[in-house]
């Protein structure tokens, strides 16, 4: 049986904590932590779509801990987390350890890749989650589907194999595409405009969904910018991607929130970085102006500073 660990367990990590612990309870799943968390993971669990789950939670940083290494983790923090997890995995990382990232964005691979040379760390993106918190702990309707794969024309790696085998084995929903890269590229379009500009707003999905709304100009200029980005860097998007993503968007629950307009909604910390400061730091280096994108990341860091401290 392979060993799967799991690091982040907000929304999209608890649904997959969920998930897999239903189909197989007893499946050889730890949940990753350190300190205050992993003792708050041990005394609370997590709660998902109702059910209490008291999952094994490997602590790295603790004496004693069983630092053998894992076959798959599925990396699930936010970025602003992401060198401490990558501190906790240390011990936990082979050459035959698969690092899925389930961040948004297109760097969270690059920074792995760099931090475990010896890993395994394809492209990937959780595609048609939806998943939140609601009073009782994490609510999610649909887990949707890990895409994930190697750069585009090249055979399947040992590692892609391996990985295959593994989700697979645990029931996990995924498809491995032909041009992961593009994949990847049209999920950052999608949230760059869809995300940022339902947390600037505080919205659900449904102003985003209405034909000539103002909301939905924000977002399409906001995508706009990251599109242009995308073909100055090679990536093989095309004027059809930009309309199956509006069509994505207006598929969705006109009720439900992005990630990032939950977390503008809670007053936690949003992944400025991510998207808005990702479009305009790449784009300058290419040459490029990404005017909207630099209005939404002062105008989203401007509204984090109005929250109340503490």
């Amino acid at each position: 049986m392979s060993r799967i660990g799991l690091i982040g367990v907000g929304a999209l990590g608890a649904a997959n904590l969920s998930y897999l612990l239903e189909r197989d309870p007893a499946l050889d799943l730890s949940v990753i932590a350190s300190g205050h968390r992993a003792e708050r993971l041990r005394c609370q669990g997590v709660t998902v779509n109702g059910v209490h789950y008291a999952p094994a939670v490997l602590d790295p940083s603790f004496p004693g801990a069983d630092r053998g290494l894992l076959d798959l983790i599925l990396v699930a923090v936010k970025q602003h987390d992401l060198d401490q997890a990558m501190a906790d995995l240390e011990p936990l990382v082979g050459p035959d350890t698969a690092l899925v990232s389930l961040l948004n964005g297109i760097s969270s691979e690059e920074r792995l890749r760099q931090r475990f040379p010896q890993a395994y760390v394809p492209w990937a993106i959780s595609l048609g989650s939806n998943a939140g918190r609601d009073q009782t702990g994490f609510r999610y309707y649909s887990l949707g589907q890990l895409n994930f794969g190697d750069s585009p024309g090249q055979p399947p790696s040992p590692g892609r194999l391996r990985l295959e085998v593994i989700l697979t084995a645990c029931g996990l929903p995924y498809l491995a595409p032909d041009d992961m890269e593009r994949a990847l590229w049209k999920k950052f379009i999608l949230n760059v405009g869809v995300n940022q500009a339902s947390a600037l707003l505080e919205a659900p999905y449904a102003p985003f969904q209405v034909p000539g709304s103002s909301a939905r100009a924000l977002m399409v200029a906001a995508q706009a910018e990251a599109f242009a980005l995308a073909q100055a860097s090679q990536v093989a998007v095309t004027e059809d991607d930009l309309s199956a993503i509006l069509a994505t968007i207006d598929g969705l629950d006109p009720a439900g929130y992005t990630s990032m307009a939950q977390d503008a909604r809670f007053h936690r910390p949003m992944e400025i970085e991510l998207f808005a400061d990702e479009v305009v730091g790449r784009s300058q280096a290419l040459g490029l102006d990404a005017p909207v994108n630099r209005l939404i990341a002062l105008a989203l860091r401007a509204k984090q500073e109005t929250w109340p401290k503490g």
